[in-house]
């Protein structure tokens, strides 16, 4: 995995609306998610109890650690905003999956090409913290078979198989730590919180449904939030609405002025008197 560095924030904008906004839509939007830092106070892992050298120290064997990862490049592939934590050198942004809306903690990563959750049934799934996503709670969830158009697009790509006893599109993610997620892809609605309180929905969202998913995962990881360029991640989904663009704003930790970073998304994601650095 190639995750935000512990320096960066995300933020996700989208046009005010009185009510839910719909990024389902032709009109250029804009949107931003908070990221909150693991060792700040508001962050849901903070440790009251360490020194400012202990976070010093420890943030430099999370630095260390996220350069190993750097080489994790997916192996293969059979206004509203969004809090996100860093967790050791990773960035957690708080999202909801299904209808209901069912709240899920995942890693954004720029380096992964799908958003994906650890779901029901588990065949073998790593611990974690909250309850795992059960896709029949959700009303919106259904498969996405193997005689579908988007499965047909995806086997060209190389990104998903159909050998599955119950004839849905299924997908095999290697990352280069050697952690990996095995499942069926699947559409459900995506709901994005927002600093305004105006909820971003985003509906028929193609997302994993992880059912085989071991690695560097930590219990407070709820799977993963795909920010990479292909077809399947949430930039791309999101498309011509953002005009397929994203930018994130680091600050440090002791900014009193600016406390928060940011990833922008669509008309958000203007940058000006910056130096900018191509993602690639």
């Amino acid at each position: 995995m190639t995750s935000l560095s512990s320096s960066a924030f995300l933020f996700l904008c989208l046009l005010s609306s009185p009510f839910l906004s719909n990024a389902n839509t032709k009109a250029k939007l804009g949107f931003s998610t908070d990221l909150i830092h693991r060792d700040s106070p508001s962050s849901p892992i903070y440790n009251p109890s360490e020194t400012s050298s202990q976070r010093l120290r420890n943030a430099i064997h999370r630095s260390i650690n996220r350069g190993l990862h750097f080489s994790g490049q997916d192996a293969s592939v059979s206004s509203p905003q969004t809090e996100l934590t860093s967790y050791d050198g990773e960035y957690l942004m708080n999202i909801s999956l299904g209808t209901p809306p069912r709240p899920i903690m995942a890693v954004a990563d720029t380096g992964s090409e799908l958003l994906w959750v650890q779901c029901k049934p588990c065949d073998s799934c790593y611990p974690q913290d909250d309850p795992i996503f059960d896709p029949k709670a959700s009303s919106t969830y259904k498969d996405v078979s193997c005689s579908s158009s988007q499965c047909n697009s995806f086997s060209k790509a190389g990104a998903a198989s159909c050998f599955t006893k119950d004839n849905t599109c299924s997908y095999d993610i290697r990352y280069g730590d050697f952690s990996y997620t095995k499942g069926n892809f699947a559409v459900d609605t995506l709901t994005l919180g927002s600093t305004n309180n105006r909820p971003v929905q985003i509906k028929n969202m193609i997302i994993g449904c992880g059912h085989n998913n071991a690695g560097s995962f930590k219990k407070k990881e709820d799977g993963i939030v795909g920010l990479g360029a292909s077809p399947v991640s949430l930039i791309s989904q999101l498309g011509e609405s953002i005009n397929g663009k994203f930018s994130y704003c680091l600050v440090p930790l002791d900014s009193k002025d600016n406390p928060t970073s940011k990833i922008n998304f669509g008309t958000n994601a203007v940058v000006s008197e910056r130096e900018l650095s191509q993602l690639l």
